[in-house]
């Protein structure tokens, strides 16, 4: 099943109205991106809880990313608003080269992760030239067979980026890193 237009629709009620999208326990296709590119237009996705550590392969909120195009993403903060994600597991139907999960192109989104999962994906979080962390936080954060963050940015990127029990396991994509960013 294809459940982009469902997810699609819950972030684009969320961002109108404040209220935050909750996945069941469940796996959930989707084929394409969302673009937030609405100021202001803040979200929070949000998972049954569980520590993202001691989950179960196969338990919880599974989102998976099925897309080969290496262009393809989960979400795009194109605008400046709060990102709130908290547990749940992200994972892709197969492997792309360069492709990003999480995309921020926006100057400023105040972004928080908290005990989320990422696994088989080349580059998790992806900050683009000119985008620059400001208050985001990583909170028991899980790289399994992934790359981790990458900054595409080669000047001051950041303001204060926190990081808190994250980890990482397996192997590193050929075309990735293990480090956190190139500061």
């Amino acid at each position: 099943v294809d459940d982009t237009a469902a997810v699609h629709g819950a972030i684009d009620y969320a961002k109108t109205t404040g209220a935050s999208v909750y996945f069941p326990i469940g796996t959930y296709r989707v084929t394409s991106g969302y673009k937030n590119a609405s100021l202001r237009g803040s979200v929070a996705m949000i998972g049954p809880t569980r520590t993202a550590s001691d989950q179960p392969e196969n338990v919880g909120a599974i989102i998976i990313l099925d897309s080969r195009s290496p262009s393809s993403f989960f979400y795009h903060a194109a605008a400046s608003h709060h990102l709130f994600v908290s547990n749940l597991r992200f994972r892709t139907s197969q492997y792309v080269v360069d492709r990003a999960f999480f995309r921020f192109s926006a100057s400023s989104v105040n972004h928080r992760m908290h005990s989320v999962v990422f696994e088989r994906i080349d580059r998790p979080v992806v900050y683009e030239v000119g985008c620059y962390f400001q208050s985001s936080t990583y909170f028991d954060v899980h790289f399994i067979d992934a790359g981790t963050i990458h900054s595409e940015s080669n000047g001051a990127t950041g303001n204060l980026l926190t990081l808190v029990n994250v980890a990482h396991d397996g192997i590193v994509p050929p075309n990735s890193e293990r480090v956190v960013c190139n500061l």
